[in-house]
């Protein structure tokens, strides 16, 4: 109350008054294993999904008042300052001899707090489809988030429960390159659905006839695989983010080859390396993970370039993957870094050593040895 307005408000309620206002809080947003996804979560894994949901809407803070400003947090808004509200709203009917006086503590709801309310809304519900993309397996269960409507809660209107639903992944086996593979359908949240993610080849850069027809999305167990050791166990653990915002956001670049595309895979303003795509049929099958200094990607061929290191020399020096250029010395050599920036893999200098391992791993010295190798 001394937060949002006058905490004198609080001395114009009985004692009734405040054991029904605590009865009837709004209580903090809970996700409940719904009955569809029955099955695909154990009770350990719902608990996780709370512990990230709450974390995130505690550290999302949204201004309420302008003068003096005031700021709260989505978790707190939703039931500190929604509890508060319904009184407020209320109170003149359930007590008209304070009815009055108590609004006039509170004029933050007086005006736009109805826009701000409508604003917290989609807030919680961009953290929601952020906690289920977290928590989607492309291989096993893409995760939606959807808030039980107030008429289908069983406890009562005063909890904010979110169920989950959940799409096992679908698995088929096709040919590549000559083998029989398992392949797993991408499946994309929606606000309304899960969805077979789809790509047109004119999104590939190929015109025709069939432009506009559209490719399943498909991929192998191996890129995962390939992530684990190229990038690490953490960004295994949150693939799905990863894959699907570069399929969704990313322009694909040709490869070799007619339907071999690269699809760019970034961690904010960094990028990390392309999805290798090919196309079969009526499917996209992403193959395998690309790591930035690859061979394959263009990054790559401009290492090989500007110092001649071939396919052996980058899993010699370990630069095939994301420890090195976090835990490594190489960083700290301007000749060697400038040499990478100038092949386009500057950003992996710039990545947090606590997404990669737990921070306390020892430098390795790699620099003075890799500049004695290529004798620059």
């Amino acid at each position: 109350m001394a937060l949002l307005g006058d905490a004198s408000a609080f001395k114009l309620l009985s004692k009734h008054d405040r054991i029904l206002m605590y009865e009837l809080r709004i209580r903090p947003y809970k996700i409940v294993a719904g009955e569809e996804a029955l099955g695909c979560f154990t009770n350990k894994w719902i608990k996780m999904m709370n512990e990230v949901l709450s974390q995130s809407l505690h550290n999302t803070w949204i201004i309420v008042k302008s003068e003096p400003e005031v700021a709260m947090s989505l978790y707190d808004f939703s039931v500190y300052a929604e509890s508060l509200y319904k009184i407020w709203r209320n109170i003149s009917l359930t007590r008209p001899a304070v009815g009055d006086k108590f609004r006039a503590c509170f004029p933050v709801f007086e005006e736009g707090y109805k826009d701000i309310r409508v604003d917290v809304l989609l807030k919680v519900e961009e953290r929601m489809t952020e906690v289920a993309a977290l928590f989607s397996d492309i291989t096993s269960a893409t995760v939606r988030l959807v808030k039980v409507k107030v008429a289908e809660n069983k406890k009562s209107v005063y909890y904010n429960d979110i169920k989950t639903e959940a799409i096992r992944a679908k698995k088929e086996v096709a040919e590549i390159d000559g083998t029989m593979h398992t392949i797993f359908r991408v499946m994309l949240t929606t606000a309304e659905k899960i969805v077979p993610i789809v790509i047109t080849p004119r999104q590939l850069g190929i015109n025709g006839p069939m432009a506009d027809y559209p490719l399943s999305v498909y991929i192998q167990q191996h890129v995962l695989e390939r992530i684990g050791q190229r990038l690490g166990t953490p960004f295994v653990q949150f693939h799905y983010v990863l894959i699907l915002l570069a399929l969704k956001t990313a322009k694909p670049l040709k490869h070799e080859g007619e339907n071999k595309f690269l699809f760019p895979v970034n961690m904010g303003r960094i990028k990390l390396g392309y999805l290798l795509a090919e196309r079969t049929g009526d499917k996209l099958v992403l193959k395998t993970f690309l790591f930035l200094t690859n061979n394959g990607t263009p990054e790559g061929k401009k290492l090989h370039d500007l110092l001649g290191l071939e396919k052996a020399d980058k899993k010699y020096w370990g630069i095939d993957n994301l420890e090195t250029f976090v835990f490594s010395d190489i960083g700290e050599s301007e000749k060697l870094k400038q040499l990478f920036c100038e092949a386009g893999c500057g950003g992996l200098f710039r990545i947090n050593k606590s997404l990669v391992g737990n921070g306390k791993q020892k430098k390795i010295a790699t620099a003075d040895l890799l500049i004695h190798y290529l004798r620059i």
